[in-house]
């Protein structure tokens, strides 16, 4: 059950901090901050990656068994500033760090990332997660 879900529509902000996909957060103002419609989204959380905090994971330590570790090397560069949303990084290599981890989570398995930020940021980038969808708010 995936309507309403496309994670291969185009961003209007940035290319997506934890990957190429469509972002989800537990945090309705948030949500309302996103766009003119709010959805309530139903997610099959065992298909998703855990990755409690991925902004700090610049100072971790790879484990080659670990998934937090293949997120770190796709999405921080040598100076540990994050490929897909530092600003010294231009809009073109933010968006293909952001296309290269979906690609490889996706290929490792999971259909998607989801965190233990504040918010619960989840990021989907394969639908097949998708339990349900329903519209929440709309001011359009």
């Amino acid at each position: 059950m995936a309507e309403g879900i496309n994670p291969t529509a185009p961003r209007s902000r940035d290319p997506g901090d934890f990957g190429a996909g469509f972002y989800l957060t537990g945090d309705i103002e948030r949500a309302r901050d996103m766009g003119p419609v709010v959805l309530k989204v139903s997610v099959d959380f065992g298909k998703l990656c855990h990755i409690e905090n991925p902004y700090g994971l610049a100072q971790v330590e790879p484990d080659s068994e670990d998934p937090a570790s293949m997120f770190k090397l796709l999405a921080f560069d040598d100076k540990g500033l994050m490929r897909t949303c530092h600003s010294s990084k231009t809009t073109e290599e933010r968006t293909l760090s952001a296309s290269m981890i979906a690609l490889a989570f996706v290929r490792m398995g999971f259909a998607g990332i989801v965190t233990s930020t504040e918010d619960a940021e989840t990021v989907i980038f394969d639908p097949s997660c998708v339990k349900s969808v329903e519209v929440c708010e709309s001011v359009a």
